[in-house]
């Protein structure tokens, strides 16, 4: 099933309406004084409708800027407010001038806002010049939420290209306008291994000839509700010199259309060889409207282009595609089969599946298959989870089933 969201913001329980000086004790090591956490706190609920400073746990700092409703004269005043929080961590705290931060979050809550997030929050500087990137040297995952995206300019990358430490960039519900400029931000970041797009659109894409950039190190990669153009530009418009590792995708839309389906086949012949975990996630239970779909789904997953899988995850899936999924698999390297099931009591016609689907996996080909694992997605009848056993009566030794706690 989808990864589950970060922890809750934890906030202390006491008030802060009288806050000590910060500058009368030294900070600890690595960690920002209990006194300035207050200020940072108090600060955010004195301007609840720019930007929010939350600490969260194990020293992973979070800044997020919500709710902008602003228009370009009004950007102004949210780089001075900016510049005042940053205040805060002027001398005797110089050591903390660089923020222990190492979880970013930019999130607009406006969609109509006429200015692009994305770029001036990479412009903005200190009061004496620093760049974003100079201050937070400690980030290792960068996210943007429902920013707008327009053409980044070269400042803007270039901030991007400063962030030396982020290995993990998420885009939620972000829309590029063209296809080379979903692409900009994941460049920029050299040290970029786990590439998340949830929701993501691209307005235009550039068809033709066009320069095809090679990421050094990026190799996971999660594509969420992703539009056909999406991956078309991470199927055909970027090359990874190490291989990608590990391809999620998840259909979370009431159907899966068959074009998506095309280009997603097309994504991982471009993984090739060096995939080594694929994961597919089904929210919508299967559902496909034609017996093309249904085929092209399968064909999908025959897999002949990724003769090294050893890890293959089947999230949420209608139990019909399981036996013809695992007869269509071609290679003898795979160590983990995990399914979702969202499915109900077996029927005597289903007996014979699950034992055909018993037999199978009893043959040569399996032979390296370590861990079988079943995951019930809802709270079934006992009787299902006793046929299950009955049937599959290697789980003793290979395997497991697991109903989810729901």
């Amino acid at each position: 099933m989808s990864s589950k969201s970060s922890q809750l913001v934890h906030r202390p329980s006491q008030s802060y309406n009288r806050i000590a000086n910060p500058r009368d004790h030294a900070p600890a090591l690595g960690e920002l004084p209990s006194e300035l956490i207050g200020q940072i706190l108090r600060y955010h609920s004195e301007d609840k409708a720019t930007i929010s400073i939350c600490a969260l746990v194990c020293r992973v700092w979070h800044i997020e800027a919500s709710r902008l409703r602003m228009s370009k004269k009004e950007l102004v005043r949210y780089q001075d407010q900016l510049d005042e929080f940053f205040e805060l961590l002027k001398p005797p705290y110089s050591g903390l001038r660089v923020l222990p931060i190492e979880s970013l979050t930019i999130r607009s809550k406006e969609s109509k806002a006429d200015f692009d997030v994305m770029d001036n929050f990479l412009h903005w500087r200190t009061s004496d010049g620093l760049p974003l990137s100079a201050v937070l040297t400690s980030i290792t995952k960068l996210t943007f939420d429902s920013v707008r995206v327009g053409e980044l300019t070269s400042a803007g990358l270039h901030t991007l290209t400063n962030f030396e430490r982020v290995t993990a960039l998420e885009l939620d519900w972000v829309t590029f306008p063209y296809s080379h400029t979903l692409l900009l931000p994941i460049i920029a970041l050299k040290s970029l291994e786990l590439a998340t797009l949830r929701g993501c659109r691209v307005g235009t894409v550039t068809r033709g000839p066009t320069f095809t950039p090679t990421h050094e190190r990026l190799k996971a990669l999660v594509l969420k509700d992703a539009s056909r153009d999406v991956l078309t530009v991470f199927a055909n418009g970027i090359r990874y010199r190490k291989g990608l590792r590990a391809l999620h995708l998840a259909f979370i839309n009431y159907r899966v259309p068959i074009d998506v389906i095309w280009e997603s086949q097309e994504l991982l012949k471009t993984a090739g060889p060096s995939l080594d975990e694929l994961k597919v996630e089904i929210t919508a239970n299967g559902t496909f409207y034609s017996e093309a779909e249904e085929q092209a789904f399968l064909d999908m997953l025959r897999l002949p282009h990724n003769p090294n899988l050893r890890h293959i995850i089947l999230d949420i899936v209608a139990e019909w595609l399981i036996l013809p999924f695992v007869k269509g698999l071609t290679m003898d390297t795979v160590q983990d089969l995990v399914f979702t099931l969202d499915c109900g009591i077996i029927s005597p016609d289903k007996q014979t599946y699950w034992a055909e689907l018993d037999d199978l996996l009893a043959s040569p080909q399996f032979e390296q298959l370590k861990a079988l694992r079943f995951f019930l997605f809802r709270r079934l009848d006992n009787r299902f989870v006793d046929e299950l056993h009955r049937l599959l009566p290697r789980f003793s030794s290979r395997g497991e089933i697991t109903e989810a706690a729901f």
